[in-house]
């Protein structure tokens, strides 16, 4: 029955929307992720992995060398 649960949550993909996720989906799949259940846990990380491809923008950050040692020293 768990196995089948897994391959309802994989259907779940094309229903997934913007404000799906407002209702702490993402939340809930790291719940998922955590129990003890295979079949659970791959289709957990495989809608995990659809909504950071697709609904979660990148992050482009540019630091150079010296503004990592500048804040290195502003902590100490």
């Amino acid at each position: 029955m768990l196995k089948e649960m897994g391959e309802t949550l994989l259907v779940c993909v094309s229903y997934i929307t913007v404000e799906a996720l407002k209702a702490h989906i993402e939340d809930n799949l790291y719940c998922i992720i955590g129990c003890r259940v295979e079949a659970l846990q791959k289709s957990a990380f495989v809608l995990l992995k659809f909504i950071y491809e697709n609904f979660i923008l990148p992050c482009d950050i540019n630091v150079t060398e010296e503004d990592e040692v500048r804040q290195l020293i502003e902590d100490f």
